[in-house]
């Protein structure tokens, strides 16, 4: 248990604090991102349904050479700007895979006036410190990499828990606390025993709630396959009608939905496609979770309804709120409170860690070696 304790921390010790740091920042990333970014929102509170219609129209004409991928609404506030992404125009490139990906450029518009009001790059600091925390800047294999790194820290935080007990097993009240007039040695130790005791909960809630969102060793997926039923489609129509815009998609979402608020729409990227309309109840219980509704960009019909309200609890936890409870959205303020002491903790461990190793070492170098006892003659 020491080893593994001992050389898991030193080996993979400089991740865990960026991801510590990281996962702490992240916490409330888009509150902070709304406040720092003044176009962001607006004087007044737009219309409960303003006109996406006009809204892309005036993006599309202020920035001709792109494709606008999709509306989105992160934080569900009444004085939100309405945020556009948008990715350069290329023929030869399809637009198919994660909007994430393609991506390049955020458009925000005043609801009311529907007026473009400011622009920046997708990719801003918060963003990629995201993509670190949760696939190391590798999409698709840093996720599955962070997966399997998520459960070696599972590992450690089991190793150290034993540890811990070993030594303090006797007393195990003096081993939570820390004594601030300890010489700085001890006091270094300490600190790292006990917030490690401390956050060790949180951090091993982590990395086992990281690990099934990553889903390497297909745990969830396995769970899932026994309650988790296949959705039908809606059966299309059989000759299209007419081509729909993006407020007839909304309102016919919200036609089965009356009492939620539009979070994202994602446009059509090929002829004759869908429009994807995310919904989110009022009540912004995080428990409920969004509602997808799929429409013809043809027919202005429904084609498929995702509710999680129809699907298992058990696959409402694995499959929907997973992330959630990962992030702390899923407990509310609280949660994200515990979430950031756990990050802060763990960013911490590393640093008091390898003194902890390297005082000891240079110690055993100090030490003198025992002279052999001299042989009679």
């Amino acid at each position: 248990m020491l080893k593994i304790h001992r050389y898991v921390g030193l080996v993979l010790g400089a991740w865990l604090t960026l991801v510590g740091f990281s996962g702490a920042i992240l916490v409330f990333w888009k509150e902070i991102d709304q406040r720092a970014t003044p176009m962001s929102l607006v004087a007044q509170a737009g219309p409960e349904r303003p006109d996406f219609d006009q809204a892309i129209a005036h993006v599309q004409a202020e920035y001709p050479d792109r494709v606008i991928l999709s509306y989105n609404r992160p934080n569900l506030d009444p004085r939100e700007s309405l945020r556009f992404t948008l990715t350069k125009a290329n023929p030869k490139r399809p637009l198919g895979g994660d909007g994430e990906s393609l991506a390049d450029l955020e458009v925000f518009v005043d609801p009311a006036t529907v007026q473009v009001i400011g622009a920046r790059p997708y990719h801003i600091g918060f963003r990629t410190l995201a993509s670190f925390h949760k696939e190391l800047l590798l999409p698709g294999a840093g996720e599955r990499m962070i997966g399997v790194l998520g459960l070696i820290v599972l590992l450690t935080a089991i190793a150290g828990f034993v540890l811990w007990w070993r030594d303090n097993k006797k007393r195990p009240a003096r081993g939570l606390h820390i004594r601030l007039s300890s010489p700085t040695p001890r006091l270094i130790r300490d600190s790292h025993t006990v917030v490690g005791m401390y956050v060790g909960l949180i951090i091993a809630f982590q990395a086992t709630t990281g690990a099934l969102v990553a889903d390497w060793f297909q745990v969830r997926t396995f769970v899932l396959s026994f309650f988790e039923t296949p959705m039908p489609f809606a059966p299309r129509p059989a000759v299209p009608e007419t081509r729909i815009t993006a407020n007839q998609a909304r309102d016919a979402a919200l036609a089965n939905y009356p009492d939620h608020d539009t979070t994202m729409i994602e446009l059509p990227r090929t002829p004759g496609g869908i429009y994807s309309v995310r919904l989110f109840p009022r009540t912004r219980d995080k428990t409920d979770h969004m509602r997808q509704v799929l429409v013809s960009s043809m027919s202005g019909k429904v084609v498929r309804v995702f509710d999680p309200d129809q699907v298992p609890l058990a696959t409402r936890v694995m499959n929907l709120w997973m992330i959630w409870i990962h992030n702390g959205n899923f407990f509310g303020l609280p949660g994200k409170i515990v979430i950031l002491i756990g990050g802060l903790g763990l960013g911490t461990l590393f640093p008091t860690g390898l003194y902890i190793w390297w005082r000891k070492r240079s110690s055993r170098r100090k030490a003198p070696r025992a002279t052999p006892a001299a042989q009679p003659s």
